[in-house]
């Protein structure tokens, strides 16, 4: 799948399995656990990492169906939309569930990882899905820009954008350049971009051993070292967040700033909430045991089972950042609150945004308010506030400016 229209098929609502994510407006259900998919009369989705065990039901059925489907595949990371449209006679549930609609194939896709990025997810309370690339710029699949090096003994891809000041962007778990669309269309005005598919991800090659963060953040310091670019500024989104701690403790010369997107620092209770660990492990689960044994079914085993092993870092180690650095998350994150705030204690030089009404997802759903959040703290001089004698300060200004 990919933006060529040529490579439209029909899609068939009785596959036995399909992944797909949902966003946008209009009436809709969907859950992992049953078979039920229903759609509004004349509804427009957009669909991309949404779990269909089975065929679909609906429980009044539409006669119309107008979709809008965007997806990035694994092993083929293309991306774009296709705009499909199918009305019926009135029929019979059966029928209608057994019909085609034209769209997309995909056959036997594999759970992606949720936690991160495999595919944007739900967008909340968004009138209209943001715009995510330049008008014919593919993001993450981009052949005027894309190269690779060796590192470690696995192929790694990434893409540079834009000139100025060095910014690395980080992906998360399961996901690839394309994930962060939004941040190199507004970044790239005013930075150097650089982006890279972490190993076993995107187009990036597999590795023979066990992933961890470790070895994709020290994937990252050799990218750097490849371009000769250096210190730079770090953002990195969940497993990218993650990774961008890491380089703040592993590598500090070549960190100068970090921004940190709903990163956590183990894979426990204390960290997720039980029903985002509960999810993770039914997405593993609902791996169909025919696609197990292949490379792309092994390779979503691996990297999405990483987040019930990884990471495991000490909260202590995070002192050792001396960098200013950026801790975000939305107040409807995946990772707990208590947890955000504790990273962001335990950073000599931080400073804390959480988004209101947000999810893990705000990079994507509200990447406006995102991208100038980041941008605003990466532009502006670091300068630590000291609570009592700084409040006291702006007390005293406001007291002198009131007649």
């Amino acid at each position: 799948f990919g933006m060529a229209p040529r490579n439209m098929a029909h899609f068939a609502w009785s596959q036995t399995e399909t992944i797909l994510q949902v966003h946008g407006s209009g009436p809709f259900t969907s859950t992992v656990v049953e078979p039920v998919y229903e759609l509004a009369d004349q509804g427009v989705f957009s669909l991309t990492s949404l779990l269909l065990p089975g065929r679909p039901t609906w429980s009044s059925p539409p006669d119309c169906f107008a979709l809008r489907i965007s997806a990035t595949v694994r092993g083929n990371a293309g991306e774009g939309d296709v705009v499909g449209a199918r009305c019926f006679p009135p029929r019979s549930d059966d029928h209608r569930r057994n019909h085609l609609i034209q769209g997309v194939t995909m056959k036997r896709v594999l759970v992606l990882g949720l936690l991160a990025l495999s595919v944007p997810s739900h967008a909340r309370g968004q009138a209209t899905t943001p715009q995510i690339s330049k008008p014919g710029v593919r993001y993450g699949a981009n052949p005027a820009v894309g190269r690779t090096f060796t590192h470690d003994g696995v192929k790694l891809y990434y893409e540079v954008y834009g000139a100025g000041e060095p910014l690395l962007l980080v992906h998360g778990n399961g996901g690839s350049i394309a994930d962060l669309g939004a941040q190199i269309a507004h970044f790239r005005k005013r930075y150097k971009v650089i982006a890279m598919d972490s190993r076993d991800q995107g187009r990036s090659g597999d590795s023979p051993d066990k992933l961890t963060y470790e070895k994709m953040t020290d994937d990252l310091a050799a990218l750097l070292d490849h371009l000769r670019a250096g210190p730079v500024n770090v953002l990195g989104w969940s497993d990218g967040g993650i990774e961008a701690l890491l380089l703040g403790i592993r590598h500090p010369a070549k960190v100068k700033k970090i921004a940190t997107m709903a990163a956590n620092l183990n894979p426990g209770e204390d960290a997720l909430r039980p029903d985002v660990i509960a999810l993770v492990r039914s997405m593993i689960a609902a791996v169909p045991a025919a696609d197990r044994d292949t490379p792309q079914g092994r390779r979503a085993l691996k990297v999405t089972g990483m987040m019930l092993d990884e990471p495991h870092i000490e909260v202590k180690a995070l002192e050792a950042i001396t960098a200013p650095t950026l801790v975000l998350a939305g107040d409807h994150d995946l990772i707990r609150d208590e947890h955000t705030v504790d990273i962001y204690h335990h950073l000599p030089n931080s400073q804390l945004a959480i988004f209101p009404n947000a999810t893990h997802m705000v990079p994507f759903d509200d990447p406006v308010s995102f991208n100038a959040t980041v941008e605003r703290f990466f532009r502006t001089p670091f300068v630590k506030k000291q609570r009592i004698d700084d409040t006291l300060k702006s007390l005293e200004k406001l007291r002198a400016s009131v007649p």
